[in-house]
């Protein structure tokens, strides 16, 4: 193997920083998986290095010796020549070759596609608990977490012809005869869970609703660590969640409730001949939506791209901890190359949303290496794009969430550079090849004002979202499905199979680009 010698004390480049902390990031998630600390200070004892150091490492800014990556590659269950692969320190044909050394690989390729197949025709399906119900269980299976708070579930739904969940929400509310802890007690109960403590002292008048949140966050935090996305609203001085809770200011744990989560196909998936994934380009105020219920619709496997978690190499989606300008970009490109490594005799039956923000890195690098995988990528591409009232509608969505004054959402700032970074997806998507792979659609502008100060979604981007997806289906059946049952007739049982008759006859159209 032609593993390079290098200088541990230079600071490496963009891209190969980038590949350091994608590396790294596996090595952290593969410990923590066999519940081992994956912190600085934890691993400098176990791998004989200082923490500055694998602080370093984790950013990129130092080189990983040989030694480092095959003793941390054993500790973390990983196998040292993928993690060569990732540092470019040999090519692919060298580790797929079918020479000597490369047995072990076929064996784990073929065991792979067993178990895959042994899944598929038992029907079998994880349990899996959300990152918000565990959350909730964790709480109500803590004696001190149970006897000072009480939680109630909700169910946000948007729409009008078409009513669909779109937010899944927990209120957290301290008990009548509890106390809020005191500050500087909550603050080091976080801060055991890794929270930091805001930078800024609150205004008195709210000192007890950050201890709770505090509280609420070191019983919970472990719990919601499993690849989701889960937010947490009601902080004073905002107003998007005011009405979705019982008192105010609140703590509302909020996860979308289609697209906050991967989830897994079912036991017997739509199967076309053609063996690519499905990649939407989307977000709330775009196709993010309609990814989910595509998958759902289709039997495949759903997959949500974002900094939280990266894909195994059996394709399943697992949690991963980095940070929020780089993993986003990094989580995207290791979808990407999964997508490249599976093969027509081992297909991924998978939807794979990906947000604008996945590709718009914290280097320059990150971001052109984003966009190249996607320009690459063997996969369909389904892009939506909203108009501008949409973007403008979203800004004020989030200026609505933001609780400090000074810290403020900056509205017209983010609709410009989003604007800008839609331009540069478009134009990759333009230098694709063949072009008829891809579907690129235009959301229709709005009747009227869209209000950003509400916990559901404007009935008419909901509304867009089913019928962006049942547009989708109809490409598919034109594109992919040749030979089969037209693919609106046999959706798996979902939300979108539910909706197939008004969505028949709705006089609305998802016109393609």
């Amino acid at each position: 193997m032609a593993v390079p010698t290098q200088d541990e004390g230079s600071r490496p480049g963009a891209e190969e920083a980038a590949r350091i902390r994608a590396v790294m990031a596996k090595i952290a998630a593969g410990l923590e998986a066999r519940g081992e600390d994956p912190r600085p200070q934890a691993m400098g004892r176990r791998f004989g290095c200082a923490a500055v150091t694998v602080k370093k490492r984790y950013s990129g800014e130092r080189r990983l010796p040989r030694e480092f990556v095959e003793a941390a590659a054993q500790a973390a269950g990983l196998r040292t020549v993928d993690l060569y692969l990732d540092l470019g320190w040999l090519p692919a044909e060298e580790v797929l070759a079918p020479e000597a050394g490369s047995t072990a690989q076929l064996v784990n390729q073929l065991a792979t596609t067993m178990v895959r197949l042994s899944d598929r025709l038992s029907g079998a399906q994880p349990s899996r608990r959300t990152a918000l119900h565990a959350a909730v269980y964790a709480l109500l299976t803590s004696p001190t977490g149970r006897s000072r708070y009480r939680v109630t579930l909700s169910v946000v739904e948007s729409g009008d012809r078409y009513r669909i969940p779109t937010y899944t929400v927990a209120e957290f509310k301290l008990r009548e005869e509890a106390e809020p802890l005191p500050l500087a007690r909550a603050v080091d109960l976080a801060a055991a869970q890794g929270i930091a403590a805001p930078e800024r002292s609150p205004a008195p008048e709210d000192a007890g609703h950050l201890a709770e949140r505090l509280e609420l966050r070191a019983l919970t935090e472990a719990a919601r660590r499993n690849g989701d996305e889960t937010t947490w609203q009601g902080d004073p001085n905002t107003k998007t969640w005011r009405t979705a809770a019982e008192r105010w200011p609140a703590h509302l744990l909020v996860q979308s409730a289609l697209t906050g989560a991967s989830a897994a196909g079912a036991a017997a998936p739509w199967s076309p001949r053609e063996p690519h994934p499905l990649v939407v380009i989307g977000a709330g105020y775009g196709a993010g939506t309609a990814a989910a219920l595509l998958a759902e619709a289709l039997g495949w496997q759903f997959v949500f791209v974002h900094n939280g978690m990266t894909v195994t190499s059996r394709g399943e989606v697992m949690a991963i901890e980095r940070s929020w300008p780089s993993g986003r970009t990094l989580a995207w490109t290791e979808v990407a190359r999964h997508i490249a490594e599976r093969t027509p005799v081992d297909p991924w039956r998978a939807v794979v949303l990906v947000r604008p923000q996945s590709f718009a890195g914290a280097q320059p690098a990150d971001e052109r290496g984003a966009l190249e995988a996607l320009r690459t990528t063997n996969a369909r591409v389904v892009y939506a794009r909203p108009p501008a009232p949409y973007l403008d509608w979203w800004a004020a969505r989030q200026q609505g969430m933001t609780a400090e004054p000074d810290a403020a959402f900056d509205g017209p700032r983010w609709h410009r550079e989003r604007s800008l970074l839609l331009e540069r997806i478009e134009a990759t998507l333009a230098e694709r090849r063949p072009a008829h792979r891809d579907l690129r659609i235009e959301l229709p502008l709005p009747d009227g004002p869209l209000d950003p100060h509400t916990p559901h979604l404007p009935a008419e981007v909901m509304d867009h979202q089913a019928r962006t997806a049942w547009a989708v289906l109809d490409w598919l059946n034109t594109e992919v499905n040749t030979g089969l049952p037209r693919l609106a007739d046999h959706l798996r049982p979902s939300l979108l199979a539910g909706l197939r008759t008004s969505l028949a006859a709705d006089p609305v159209r998802i016109k393609a680009l």
